[in-house]
């Protein structure tokens, strides 16, 4: 009884990713919703993982991406800010003005440019660097080179049946992050 229930479970399964593919669930279809973002925000919950930590760490974070600058505004477990703009990258404290600029050089530009696009899912961006492939509501990218991606070695996306991003897990050589949004608002 148990294999025909799950049997049964895995051709529903099945007939419902070919019915969404149908809907037209496609990398093309993913590019169309997210290009020419005006904003995106979310709060996100971050988990990270590797060998050098005790116990998984969990962050709070608040995203927001406007007007071509980034703010990445960590609320837990410490209070910071990160902003990427047009000036490059800083680093606040809570209350600074300023904070801490990251010196500029082609690797830390590269980055900068690599934050941006992943946070506004600029896809046709994102796929000069990495090989993109479609798996149902699971969007796997793949480095095309190693060596200037600070050792990523996939990215893989999670949208619901809306496109609305779910979850983003990030897997390197030493250390895994996986991000949850929720309260997601995007404007074209």
């Amino acid at each position: 009884m148990r294999s025909l229930f799950f049997a049964s479970a895995f051709i529903f399964c099945e007939l419902h990713a070919e019915a969404l593919q149908a809907q037209g669930l496609s990398i093309s279809a993913l590019k169309e919703k997210y290009s020419h973002i005006k904003l995106f925000s979310a709060s996100v919950t971050q988990e990270k993982t590797a060998p050098y930590l005790f116990k998984p760490l969990t962050s709070e974070i608040l995203l927001r991406y406007e007007n071509n600058t980034i703010e990445w505004q960590t609320l837990k477990p410490v209070k910071s800010l990160v902003v990427i703009d047009s000036k490059g990258l800083r680093i606040q404290n809570p209350g600074e003005k300023s904070g801490y600029a990251v010196p500029r050089d082609p690797r830390v530009d590269h980055l900068i440019e690599f934050f941006r696009n992943l946070f506004t899912l600029d896809f046709e961006k994102i796929e000069k660097d990495f090989v993109l492939n479609f798996e149902g509501l699971k969007l796997v990218a793949v480095p095309r080179e190693k060596a200037h991606l600070f050792d990523m070695d996939r990215l893989e996306f999670f949208f619901d049946k809306n496109f609305m991003l779910q979850r983003l897990l990030i897997k390197a050589k030493d250390e895994n992050m996986t991000m949850k949004f929720s309260n997601l608002v995007i404007k074209r």
